[in-house]
């Protein structure tokens, strides 16, 4: 995913089913997993706080 995609690890890891659009072949990318030592593991904003929509190819489309 991470190589076809060129998504953050952070943001691949916070992924959810919801963000994923296997019809149009997109991602919607609008939060990361992060890590503190304060707050542990948390969902926080992408590094640029913008969402964006990220076209799959056909390969990674198909699962």
């Amino acid at each position: 995913m991470l190589a076809h995609s060129g998504l953050r690890k952070g943001e691949c890891f916070a992924l959810t089913w919801a963000d994923v659009n296997f019809e149009a072949a997109v991602l919607r990318v609008n939060k990361a997993v992060g890590y503190s030592k304060k707050r542990g593991l948390h969902i926080k904003n992408t590094k640029t706080s913008k969402p964006r929509v990220v076209d799959l190819d056909k390969e990674t489309s198909i699962f």
